[in-house]
């Protein structure tokens, strides 16, 4: 299931297998790293299969998320000065996903400031659902727009 993820987002919305090395930490924590630059934002999202790690996590408190900001901040300055965002996911895909992010260190697990934001998500495979530990307009889209994903493209089991 998470393979059929990774081949979608890399096929449909130019993400590549891999990340900066000042996003090594994230690396550690998670199965899968995908990142992508569409010249306003850098994206990275770590990528943890729940059905074979059910009790690995990706925890990391406002101070961690920004020093990896501030580490990745030669993707985001501009030749004029202008700032690109930065945009952190954490997403949980297998069976019963979305229970993980009713756990308080997820909950607690998110950060928005100035062209920068980071959140985790929940793909249920079993339940079909998506889920997320933020709530805004952009992410209901999200959240909506994955849930079209996995039900259109068979990344449901």
């Amino acid at each position: 299931m998470i393979e059929k993820t990774l081949n979608y987002l890399i096929e449909n919305y130019s993400f590549v297998l891999g990340y900066p090395i000042e996003a090594t930490d994230i690396a550690r924590v998670c199965d899968y790293v995908l990142t992508a630059f569409n010249g306003q934002i850098l994206s990275i999202i770590g990528m943890i299969d729940t059905c074979k790690h059910p009790l690995k996590r990706a925890v990391y408190t406002q101070d961690e998320l920004h020093k990896i900001r501030q580490a990745c901040r030669q993707f985001i300055l501009h030749a004029y000065g202008k700032r690109r965002a930065i945009e952190i996911e954490f997403w949980y895909v297998g069976h019963d996903a979305v229970k993980i992010l009713e756990e308080d260190s997820i909950q607690d697990m998110k950060a928005n400031g100035y062209q920068f934001s980071a959140s985790c998500w929940a793909i249920d495979t079993a339940n079909q659902k998506v889920a997320s530990n933020t709530y805004s307009l952009m992410h209901w889209i999200k959240q909506r727009n994955l849930t079209k994903m996995m039900n259109q493209h068979g990344l449901s089991n």
